[in-house]
């Protein structure tokens, strides 16, 4: 029954779930059904990073690349911003418009306390040119529990711990905080695509000569 599929927006194509471990991708697809996803919106695909070699049908593809925990250590990041710069929709600058189009946008959530995503940053900024930005999330939980009254008595010491809903009384029984890190990001206006091999200073060999910020450093300095 269509009625009952998930809600999904008219403007999605396709969504595609990917990995390198096929029991991660029984998971995904269980995932799927059990949100009873519309399955002609959706792929289940392999995909290994550490794999140097891009498909070219996955080249400048994406209007959105999302990630989450991907980069929880090092030896991953590399692979993973190559992966993502490649894929990822140029976003080229409109002469008629005067403006930058941004066509592709990649956003990774993990946890604060990953250094790492903090290298993915530096690696897509100075590595692949793109430009990135770094911001801290704060997610709160709160346990609820049935607001029993033992007694008058102790009805105004109840009530100072209590929140009202819609046909009763809750209270707190627990509150949690998890800090989390997102890291978005789009093309530099001047990739136009098809010219990674030659504008992306991590393939050319000239990654030392731009800034985190995926500047250009003045000539003759070099970072380390």
């Amino acid at each position: 029954d269509e009625q009952l599929m998930a809600p999904v927006p008219k403007q999605l194509s396709k969504i595609i779930m990917t990995d390198s471990h096929q029991n991660i991708l029984k998971v995904c697809m269980d995932n799927l059904q059990s949100s009873a996803f519309p399955v002609s919106k959706a792929e289940i695909s392999m995909l290994d990073w550490k794999q140097r070699i891009v498909p070219n049908e996955m080249r400048d593809a994406f209007d959105f690349i999302i990630g989450c925990d991907c980069a929880y250590y090092f030896p991953l990041v590399n692979p993973l911003a190559r992966t993502v710069a490649y894929t990822l929709k140029s976003s080229p600058y409109d002469r008629s418009d005067n403006q930058q189009v941004v066509r592709g946008n990649f956003l990774h959530i993990g946890p604060a306390h990953r250094e790492s995503i903090g290298d993915l940053k530096t690696k897509l900024s100075r590595g692949f040119r793109m430009e990135t930005r770094m911001k801290e999330i704060v997610l709160e939980r709160v346990d609820l529990a049935p607001l029993i009254l033992d007694s008058l008595d102790v009805e105004a010491e109840q009530m100072k711990v209590e929140i009202e809903v819609e046909g009763g009384y809750v209270e707190y029984q627990n509150i949690e905080n998890s800090q989390y890190t997102a890291l978005s990001g789009h093309h530099n206006e001047d990739y136009d695509g098809f010219n990674g091999d030659y504008f992306f200073p991590a393939e050319n060999g000239k990654e030392g000569s731009y800034r985190d910020n995926g500047s250009e450093l003045d000539f003759g300095t070099e970072t380390a």
